[in-house]
Order: C-alpha cells, then sequence, then structure tokens
C-alpha cells in the first residue's frame, strides 16, 4: 500500500495540465494584445485632450492667443502650442509653450491618420476656436480609432468612428 507522502503526479496527468494551460494562454493572450492596443491609444487620445484643454485655459489666463501646429509623417507624428504664429512642431523649439512627439514610447504604434487642428487659434478672451471648429484622428496598429472633436467654442470631445467598443460614443 502506497503513503500519502509517496504520492505524487504521474507524467500523463502533468501532460493534461499542461496542454490545458496551453489552450488557455492561446485563448487569453489575443485579447490581452487586444486590451493593450486599446490602452495605447485611449491613453494618447486623453493626452492630446487634456493638452487642448491646457491651452484653452492658457489662453485664457495670458489674454493671449494660442497657435497651434500638427504634422504627420507616417507612424510619427507631432502637436504643439504657442504664443506666436510661426510655430512648427517639426522644428525643435519652434512651439515655445509646448510640443509633444510620437516617437517616444508613449504613443507606440499610435498613428495620426488624419487633422485640421493644424493652424488652429484658441482666442485670448474665451479660448474659443478662431478658426472655425478641427478634428484629429488617431489610430492603433489593430485598427482601433478615436477622433478628438475641437468645437468653435473651443471644448474638447472625443468619440468613436466606426466602433463602439472603444468606449466612446460613435462619432
Amino acid at each position: 500500500m502506497r503513503k500519502w507522502h509517496d504520492q505524487g503526479f504521474t507524467l500523463v496527468e502533468l501532460a493534461i495540465v499542461l496542454t490545458l494551460l496551453g489552450i488557455l494562454l492561446a485563448i487569453a493572450l489575443p485579447s490581452y494584445a487586444n486590451f493593450i492596443d486599446r490602452q495605447r491609444l485611449r491613453a494618447a487620445a486623453e493626452t492630446v485632450t487634456g493638452d487642448f484643454n491646457w491651452a484653452k485655459s492658457l489662453s485664457r489666463n495670458r489674454s493671449s492667443t494660442i497657435y497651434t501646429s500638427f504634422s504627420s509623417s507616417g507612424s510619427t507624428w507631432c502637436y504643439g502650442f504657442s504664443a506666436n504664429a510661426s510655430c512648427d512642431c517639426t522644428t525643435s523649439g519652434s512651439c515655445e509653450l509646448k510640443t509633444v512627439l510620437s516617437s517616444g514610447t508613449d504613443f507606440k504604434s499610435v498613428t495620426a491618420s488624419s487633422s485640421t487642428i493644424n493652424g488652429s487659434k484658441l482666442d485670448a478672451v474665451r479660448g474659443l476656436v478662431t478658426t472655425g471648429a478641427a478634428s484629429m484622428q488617431l489610430a492603433s496598429s489593430r485598427g482601433y480609432t478615436l477622433q478628438m472633436n475641437l468645437s468653435a467654442i473651443g471644448t474638447v470631445s472625443m468619440c468613436s468612428p466606426g466602433r463602439d467598443d472603444m468606449g466612446y460614443k460613435a462619432c
């Protein structure tokens, strides 16, 4: 008769457990990769939204017009804010208030697919967008997209074009 301390797992039992673990991992990994992709896109979109809200507040606090710059070339994109109209986010130091480049690890695999924000101006009195409404669309490597809309009154909102699984209303 075997004693309790002599008992263990057989090779067949171990193989069954490892096979089940492999199946569970194969199911879970794609979902995890989608989750990470959506989180990176959300982080980039919320950073852009926060920066535009900051620029609107700054224009009112300083009582001066704030100019925006946006540039996109493939997976590299940038935006910037300046108190002068010659702001170009691709030129280092040109946008003296703030410049954000996508080439850092914060926006890994997020591309800017379109934007009408370049050249927008936030006025000094109420932070209104004097050049009219504008938008910027960001996309992830797995096909998720988010769009930031800058209204004529200077409010920034986010929506999800085509898909509603990002947690934002559809555009």
